[in-house]
């Protein structure tokens, strides 16, 4: 990691790439640890709800994998007939967003997001959120 030093009269911070900082005023030290970060690895499988909702001309769709996952994102009528497929295929571990824009009338449609994860095959996850595009 990196080191920061920030110095001032008698007064000084050291901030060091770990994650800690030492203030040192004069003769004393105080010394501050970080939690270590944050992992960039979300705990369960979630879909959530699209933002803006409701829409147009797009909207932002965004779901969770903790891990590496067969994913597929089917955009659907409120007939059941597909419209629109988002994401088909592998993805790694993460928080991820698609961006759709279609090119549809105005009405409901239903969003399904379908995950296998690639480690253990009998892990799966489907969600399915309902949204409005008004034109």
């Amino acid at each position: 990691g990196g080191r920061l030093e920030l110095l001032n009269g008698t007064e000084k911070i050291v901030m060091s790439g770990n994650g800690s900082a030492k203030f040192t005023t004069g003769a004393s030290d105080l010394i501050v640890r970080g939690a270590a970060p944050e992992a960039a690895v979300p705990a369960a499988f979630a879909l959530h709800q699209n933002y803006p909702n409701p829409f147009n001309p797009s909207t932002e769709i965004r779901y969770d994998l903790p891990v590496r996952s067969a994913v597929r994102l089917t955009v659907y009528s409120l007939l059941g007939t597909p419209v629109a497929t988002l994401v088909d295929g592998e993805q790694e571990p993460g928080y991820h967003s698609v961006t759709w824009r279609p090119e549809l009338s105005s009405g409901v449609y239903l969003y399904r997001l379908e995950a296998a994860s690639s480690e253990s095959p009998g892990t799966t996850y489907q969600k399915v959120f309902r949204m409005l595009l008004l034109k």
